[in-house]
Order: C-alpha cells, then sequence, then structure tokens
C-alpha cells in the first residue's frame, strides 16, 4: 500500500506543482500595492494615504538596488484604474537578502515613508522601509514579471505636467525610443582629476516624425522652487520641461553604465520608474531604471565634437572658455585677497588668506593642460584672443600657453595674463576663496597687446536696509586688455576686451535670504558703470565670458539686461529689478542675434540646454559680428574628461566663439585751413605767406600726388618731391602767397590730390590787388616770392638773386641790410645789396650772399681721435728744460734758455695750452666754424618810409 502510494505521489506531484504555479498568486494578508501608492494625479502631487504605518504587502521583484529593491504586482492581481500605481520600492538600508532575486514573490512588512520629504520634492515617491532580517518572507520563486507599461507620447510630453508620470511610479515601463539630450554623468576624483561614470543621463521620448526637439531653459521661475516672499504677480514662469526623464543605467545590480552623448537613440528601452530621487533642488524628473540586460550597442551614437571652422583673412577670433576650476600641482599659490574689514580680514588693510584650491596631481594637471591646449588649437583654431574663466592664475595661463606652443601641429604662440594669486595688493588678484579666476592668452602674431587692467577689486557692499556685515561684491574682479587687431600696411584695430566669470545663480532662489539675488545686480551695475567709462573714451567693446545669466530673465534677477541696458524687465516681473540705462548706447547680447533658438545653449544642467556663456559688444560691432557655441564639452559624457588624447569634455561649458569682421583701415586726408583770404596787396607785389597743412588722421599711408594753386597764387612746400607717401599721423605744410596782377579782388585755389579720393581737397583763396596812388617799390626773390631758400656746405658761400621793382614812378636810393632772426649762428657773414638808386619802370636785380666758415680743430686738425692734455706737454717741455740747462753748466746761455723753458712748462697747464679733453672741445682746443642748421635771415630794403622784407632760409650742412 505504502508503494503504491509513493508511486501515486511520485506521478501525481509534477502535475499538483504545475497547477499550483500556474494559478493566480494569492495576495498574502494585507494591503495591495495600489491601496498603498493610491490614486495619482497627472496634474497635481498625491502622497501615499498610508504614510507612517505598518503595512504587510507582497509582490515580484522586478528591480534590485544596493540598498533595496523594487516589487510589483502580478498583472492577474492588478485592478482596472490606471491612476494606481501598481509598484513600490522596499528600502533594506543595506544589501537586500539573498531572498531577494529577480522573479520571486516576495511578502514584505515595513513602514509606508515619503521619499524624498513632500518639503524636498513636488514629485516624492512612496517606499516602504523593512527589516531585511525579519521584514521579508519569500512566497514564490520564478514568476513572470510584469508586463511593462508602454510609454508614448500620450503619456510623456512637453505640454503635460510634472506628475504625467506618477500613475507609473515604480512599475515597469516600456519606450519604443529614447533620445539623450545630456552626456552620462558621473563622480570627480579631483586630486586626480578623473570621472567615474554613474551611468546617468536624461532623455526625452524620440520623435516619430522629424527631429527630436531637445528641451531648453526658458524665462521664469521653476514651478519647483520654494516661494520667495514678496515675489511680484507678474513674474514668469517655467515649466521645468516635465517632458525629461533621468536614464540610469548604473545603479541596479549586474548594471554596466552605458555613456552615451546628448544625441543618441535608444530603442526598446525597458526598466522600472522611480521618483524616490525626485529632488526640488536638483530639478529631477523621474527616473528610468534600466533593466541590466540592456545593451550599449544597442545604441546609434550622439552628436561628436565640433570644430570651429578657419577663419578668414579679414576676420578676428575671440573665445571665452571656462576651463572648469583649473589648478596647479603648488599649494604656495593657494590663496586669495580679502578686503579690509570683510571676514576673515578683521584688519584696517586689505590681505590674502589661504584659499580651499585643490592641489591636484602631476600627471592629473598635465592631463587637463593637454586637452585644452588641443581644444585651443583644433576644435577652435587657435583663436585671436582666448578668454579664460575659473583658471586659477597666472602661472596657469602661462603652462597653457607653454602646452599650446609644443602640441604637435598646432605651435601657436600666445602670451599669456592673469592674476598673480600673491599677498602683494599692488598687483592683480582673485577674491574668490576657492582660489578661481579669470585670465587670457593673446595671439602675437595677429595681436598688438596694448595694457592690460583689473576693475571692481575691493569693491564691498551691505544687504539693503543693513550696514554689516560688509561683503565682497565681486569675487572675480574682472580683467581688461587693450588689444591692438593687426592690419597690413595700415594701424591696429584697436579693441577693448573683458573677461567675466560673474556670481553663480546657485541660492538665488532662496526664500530666506536675498544675498545672491543683490550680490548678481550689484555686479552688473558695477561693471556696467566700467564700461560706460570706456565707451565714453571710444572703445570697442568686446566683454565675455561666464556670466552664469541665461539671456533672459529667470524671474529672480535681470543681471545680463542691466549689464547690457538691453530688454530690462519692469519690477514687477522681477524679484530683484534690473537697472536700465547704465550702458548708453547699450551693448548687444550676442546670443540674441542667433536666429535660429535651437542653437543658443552652452552648458548643460539636468537635461535642460541653456546659454551661460556671453559675448556682449558695443553697437558698432554688431552688424558685423557672428557668434557661435563650439559644442565638445557640455553635451558629452564625463568619462571623456579622463581622455588626453583628445580635447572632449575638458570643461562643463563649451566655448562661446565671436567672429568678428576686422574693418579696412579708414584713410582720411584733409587739409586746414579750408579757405584763406590775403591782405590787400599792392600789384606786382607779393603778400605775406599763409601756411595750409596737409594732414593724414587716418589708419593708413596714402599717397600725396599733387598740390598746386590756380589764380594769382603760389605754393611752396615742405612734402617733398611728388608723389609721395604721408604715414598715419603725419603732415606736412604749404606755404602760399599771393602776388596780384591786377587791381580788385583775385580768386584763386589750392588743391591738393591725394589716393584718398578720385576729386582733390581744395581750399579757395582770396586777396584784393591794389594800384598805389604814391612811388612804391617791391621786393621777392626770383620766383616772385617773399620767402627763398640757400643751402650751403659749411665753409661755402651761397648767394640768392633779389629783385626790385619800382611801381608808379619810383625814383629813390634804397638801402639794404640782413640779420638774423634770433642768435646769428656762429661763423657766418651775410652780405646785403650795396646801396643804389632804382627809378623808371624795369626791375633791377641784385644778390645777397651768405659766406660760412668751415668747421675744424683750432689747429687745423681734428683731435677727435687722440686725447690731449696740457700736463702732456709739461712734461715735456719739462723734460728739455732740464736737459738744456745740465747740458750748459759752463754756457750761460743755455742755462739760461733751459730755466726758461723750465718756466714755461710751470705755466703751461694754467694757459691751457693745447685744449683739454678729447675731441677738441672746451679750453678753446673744440672745433670752430658754421654748426649745421636752419637759420632765418631778414634781408630790409629800405627808402625813406618805405620798407619791403624779404626772408632767407639758409641751410647749412
Amino acid at each position: 500500500m505504502r508503494k503504491l502510494l509513493a508511486s501515486f505521489l511520485l506521478k501525481a506531484l509534477p502535475v499538483l506543482l504545475l497547477g499550483i504555479l500556474a494559478a493566480p498568486i494569492a495576495q498574502a494578508t494585507g494591503v495591495s500595492i495600489h491601496d498603498i501608492q493610491g490614486t495619482k494625479s497627472t496634474t497635481a502631487e498625491v502622497i501615499s494615504p498610508l504614510v507612517g504605518q505598518t503595512v504587510n504587502t507582497s509582490g515580484v521583484v522586478t528591480a534590485i538596488t544596493s540598498t533595496g529593491f523594487f516589487i510589483q504586482t502580478p498583472d492577474a492581481s492588478a485592478d482596472s484604474n490606471p491612476l494606481t500605481p501598481e509598484g513600490i520600492y522596499v528600502n533594506t538600508g543595506s544589501a537586500p537578502p539573498a531572498s531577494v532575486v529577480i522573479g520571486n514573490n516576495l511578502q514584505v512588512s515595513g513602514t509606508v515613508t515619503t521619499v524624498p520629504a513632500t518639503t524636498q520634492s513636488h514629485t516624492p515617491g512612496t517606499e516602504i522601509t523593512v527589516n531585511p532580517a525579519t521584514g521579508i518572507t519569500v512566497v514564490s520563486t520564478n514568476q513572470p514579471l510584469p508586463a511593462p507599461i508602454v510609454i508614448d507620447a500620450s503619456k510623456l510630453s512637453a505640454t503635460g505636467s510634472i506628475y504625467q508620470l506618477t500613475p507609473y511610479e515604480g512599475m515597469r515601463v516600456t519606450f519604443a525610443s529614447l533620445t539623450s539630450v545630456s552626456g552620462t554623468g558621473g563622480t570627480l576624483d579631483e586630486v586626480n582629476e578623473t570621472y567615474t561614470s554613474n551611468g546617468q543621463f536624461y532623455a526625452v521620448l524620440t520623435s516619430t516624425s522629424g527631429t527630436t526637439p531637445r528641451p531648453f531653459r526658458e524665462p521664469g521661475i521653476d514651478l519647483r522652487d520654494a516661494a520667495v516672499p514678496n515675489t511680484p504677480a507678474n513674474v514668469a514662469q517655467f515649466d521645468d520641461n516635465p517632458e525629461r526623464i533621468l536614464v540610469d543605467s548604473g545603479t541596479l545590480v549586474g548594471s554596466t553604465p552605458i555613456d552615451v552623448s546628448s544625441g543618441a537613440a535608444l530603442p526598446n528601452v525597458t526598466g522600472v520608474l522611480d521618483f524616490t530621487a525626485s529632488l526640488d533642488s536638483t530639478y529631477t524628473p523621474a527616473r528610468l531604471l534600466i533593466d541590466p540586460s540592456y545593451s550599449q550597442s544597442n545604441i546609434t551614437p550622439g552628436i561628436t565634437p565640433q570644430t570651429t571652422a578657419a577663419a578668414g583673412s579679414n576676420i578676428f577670433t575671440v573665445a571665452a572658455f571656462n576651463v572648469q576650476r583649473l589648478f596647479n600641482t603648488s599649494s604656495a599659490d593657494n590663496l586669495y585677497y580679502v578686503p579690509a574689514g570683510v571676514a576673515p580680514n578683521t584688519g584696517a588693510n586689505g590681505t590674502t588668506f589661504p584659499s580651499t584650491a585643490v592641489n591636484v596631481t602631476s600627471a592629473a594637471y598635465q592631463r587637463r593642460i593637454a586637452k585644452i591646449a588641443l581644444a585651443i588649437c583644433n576644435n577652435l583654431r587657435s583663436p585671436d584672443i582666448v578668454a579664460l574663466e575659473e583658471v586659477e592664475n597666472l602661472s596657469v595661463v602661462t603652462d597653457i600657453a607653454t602646452q599650446i606652443k609644443n602640441t604637435a601641429g598646432c605651435g601657436t604662440v600666445y602670451a599669456a595674463y592673469g592674476t598673480n594669486n600673491t599677498s602683494d595688493s599692488t598687483v592683480f588678484y582673485t577674491q574668490d576663496s576657492t582660489g578661481i579666476s579669470v585670465g587670457f592668452l593673446v595671439k602675437t602674431t595677429t595681436v598688438d597687446f596694448g595694457g592690460i587692467g583689473q576693475t571692481g577689486q575691493d569693491t564691498t557692499f551691505t544687504l539693503t536696509g543693513t550696514t554689516t556685515p560688509l561683503l565682497v561684491l565681486n569675487d572675480r574682479p574682472w580683467l581688461a586688455i587693450q588689444a591692438g587687431i593687426k592690419r597690413a600696411g595700415a594701424l591696429d584695430y584697436t579693441v577693448a576686451v573683458i573677461v567675466n566669470d560673474m556670481q553663480s545663480m546657485a541660492g538665488e532662489n532662496s526664500p530666506t535670504s536675498s544675498v545672491i539675488r543683490q550680490k548678481r545686480e550689484l555686479q552688473a551695475e558695477n561693471i556696467a558703470q566700467a564700461i560706460q567709462n570706456l565707451q565714453a573714451q571710444h572703445f570697442h567693446i568686446i566683454s565675455v565670458g561666464d556670466f552664469n545669466a541665461f539671456e533672459f530673465s529667470d524671474g529672480y534677477t535681470d543681471s545680463l539686461a542691466t549689464y547690457t541696458n538691453t530688454n530690462v524687465l519692469p519690477a514687477t516681473q522681477v524679484v530683484q529689478p534690473g537697472k536700465a540705462g547704465l550702458v548708453t548706447p547699450a551693448l548687444t547680447d550676442l546670443t540674441l542675434q542667433i536666429a535660429d533658438k535651437t542653437q543658443r545653449w552652452s552648458y548643460v544642467e539636468n537635461g535642460n540646454a541653456e546659454v551661460l556663456d556671453h559675448i556682449a559688444v558695443s553697437s558698432e560691432l554688431a552688424a558685423s559680428t557672428t557668434l557661435n557655441y563650439i559644442h565638445f564639452n557640455a553635451d558629452f559624457p564625463v568619462i571623456d574628461y579622463n581622455d588626453d588624447t583628445t580635447a572632449t569634455r575638458v570643461s562643463d561649458h563649451d566655448v562661446a566663439l565671436g567672429y568678428f569682421t576686422i574693418p579696412p583701415p579708414v584713410l582720411l586726408a584733409s587739409v586746414v585751413p579750408t579757405n584763406a583770404t590775403f591782405a590787400s596787396t599792392i600789384v606786382g607785389s607779393s603778400s605775406a605767406p599763409q601756411v595750409f597743412t596737409i594732414s593724414n588722421s587716418g589708419d593708413a599711408s596714402f599717397t600725396v600726388n599733387s598740390i598746386t594753386t590756380s589764380g594769382d597764387f603760389a605754393q611752396t612746400n615742405t612734402c617733398g618731391t611728388l608723389p609721395t607717401t604721408l604715414a598715419p599721423g603725419a603732415s606736412c605744410t604749404a606755404s602760399v602767397v599771393f602776388t596780384p596782377t591786377a587791381a580788385g579782388t583775385r580768386t584763386g585755389s589750392f588743391s591738393v590730390v591725394t589716393s584718398v579720393n578720385a576729386n582733390a581737397l581744395t581750399a579757395p583763396l582770396t586777396g584784393t590787388g591794389t594800384t598805389p596812388t604814391t612811388p612804391d617799390f617791391t621786393l621777392t626773390d626770383s620766383a616772385g616770392h617773399a620767402t627763398t631758400t640757400i643751402t650751403v656746405a659749411a665753409g661755402s658761400t651761397g648767394s640768392a638773386t633779389l629783385v626790385f621793382t619800382p611801381v608808379n614812378g619810383f625814383n629813390a636810393a634804397i638801402i639794404s641790410t640782413c640779420a638774423a632772426q634770433g642768435t646769428a649762428p656762429a661763423g657766418v657773414t651775410c652780405t646785403a645789396p650795396a646801396s643804389f638808386t632804382l627809378s623808371g619802370t624795369a626791375a633791377v636785380n641784385k644778390t645777397v650772399s651768405f659766406t660760412t666758415t668751415a668747421r675744424t680743430s683750432s689747429g687745423g686738425i681734428a683731435l677727435d681721435s687722440i686725447p690731449r692734455s696740457p700736463w702732456t706737454a709739461t712734461a715735456l717741455l719739462s723734460l728739455i728744460g732740464l736737459v738744456m740747462f745740465l747740458a750748459g753748466r759752463t754756457r750761460r746761455l743755455a742755462r739760461l734758455a733751459g730755466l726758461l723753458t723750465l718756466l714755461l712748462a710751470l705755466f703751461l697747464p694754467a694757459l691751457g695750452c693745447g685744449g683739454s679733453g678729447s675731441g677738441g672741445g672746451g679750453g678753446g682746443g673744440g672745433n670752430t666754424g658754421t654748426p649745421a642748421g636752419t637759420y632765418t635771415y631778414t634781408v630790409t630794403a629800405t627808402s625813406g618810409t618805405l620798407s619791403h622784407t624779404e626772408t632767407v632760409t639758409l641751410i647749412v650742412q
């Protein structure tokens, strides 16, 4: 009988087990998951109705984490309400016990908790906290997983709310396709400058037609922010981009982190939907925990790093590059400057304190420097000016410049400028306690450096309505350089470039403190006033960098509008209003000139593309300037940070790159005065000259082709042999005299033809010729001019012809004299014509002559090469005298001669014979004769009360 029963049981057992497994699983005593979760809303927050209570429930394990697991009601036991989630997270606080296996049906007992707290999240999750040793019981094993809910555009869209996925909390879901809208994140080991991937990235549903739109930050206050007291009613609200979802490929046990860039397509993605990480502070939406079995090989890769096109020969480029906390290996320069009275400085003077800068390893530093050099050389194609933000100090900027020069295939030479981070308050410094600062790289082959300055340092503020504490306004004071963009054959095109790294937005949404909001606005006002001063000096302004502001107001501040004086909102639309009118004319934020708004981003935060980095320019530059954002950082996985063979993800910011048209040099020729009227002049005689100045007031040289006069006017000029070149800033002059040929009003013109204008620069000339009623005479040179020039070599004689012409029957003697204007030069004799009688009508020619003296030494031989001294002659004569005295002891005459010679030798130094020094200078031993130079003489001819003059310019060579 026992054998028969045993045989029956052996045969029947498989059938009995099959029946048990196939039958619906009965719920354990307690509450169903959908009752714990409650009925959710797609438009409002709903938390569990059983929060704080201890419950018993059961479900099939669908996913496991390092500190818990998800369970879901089997399909057969699910209710019919689409708004009640059938899944929930079970928090074990540590590694789940061995009984927690995918597909096991478990009964759990624990406390219902809302995570995060409702004060921390608009969309918190619900979980059951259990004791892993006592709160988990296996009901059955190897159960099929519930079918995933299909999430499509009817359930997840940009027009939905942040609550639209809450009905599927804790449940298995599936997407036909997701498109990533960020790179994969991770955690940073900053000392070693390496990232570890966490497998998390943001995504949206892939569009079923056309390009999938990515979410962008929009104007206004994020709806997830806590209310700030006294917020105006008309402040815009940002909807938080509810189409976003956080994809997590690294949290579930057995997962391998997936690393993607933005734009990657992930087909057929299945996982568990979680809200327990949905914090308002990080604006985290629902999280999709991907099944560990999902392979990266399924993914179509996203965007690749961008490289800018080469700039044309008439373009100069300026880049704004935030290099993300770039520190060196040294602790010696971990300093920041604190103004007097600002904590922790209690002294009367500003001083330095240790910063919290990280001292990275040598390998880490070299890797980051190499990546930055590759970015500047390759992706940015060596801009003419690179503004750097978040760089520690000048030594780091210098290291970047050196690395660029040594980078294969690059070799661009940059000059480095930055803050010194020393205790010397007379130099530039950072005021940021974390040790970051700003700097410049200036390409020496295309830019002439014109100087550097810092503004905003030592500026402090207090909160409105208070006098303490005193706070630093500008943590990273602005640096500004004057840069001359080189132009071939012309003056540089000069610009002022300002680098910005302004207060971040972190903390500006605080409902309890307005410090950050006020600081951001006051910073903008501070720099706006400095820019206005530069505009008043007619600088072309290029202000670049990390403004930490969107191209619109975020509802808390309007700092960029204050900065540029563009689109300043009324006080009813922003918590901390901006101030209009500080910069006139207004600056142009080049971001606003990017017509396609889908191309406006330099940063990706929580899956939202946004602009933090700007280039603002003065109005005259805006029309001819283009801005591009070069994307090789913000959209890429952080693990690319570890690879020094590529520039990718060297920072979290993309680079703003401005392309500026180099204006052609302005050619500007002028003639001053623009007209001339001459005094009445006797017919046949010449007036005093009037001087015209021909100037080059432009940026490049031009050619003076001709200088002419018409009518009764003649000119001589200092411009040289025509045609001649006149350099920028140079000028030459022309002297015009009026010699009327008839009585009455006489007209003519002074004309200059240059390469600048097709038409001549012409100045009208007017004079009046008069007929004397009494006898008179005129005096001119042979050309009829009242001035003449004689050029001679020293030691030669030169002369000029003077023409005396009788007028109205003049008949009298004329006496002529010649005198120098001012101090007469040495060795010049001017001989005026001898007295003579002028009569009749015919002109009489006479000669004025100048005799100069050759320049020689006093002895007729130059002594420049041999130094002489009276003591030399003294010694020589003394020796001769002594010999004569001794040799002639028996001869009185010889002895007398020797004695006299000795006396002469003794007095010779006092007499100065032979001069002193070298080159014949001093003591009468120097050169004599007429010095080289230009001198002016006046020849005056007098007859009774009549007197006329001729000016003679004597040039001695």
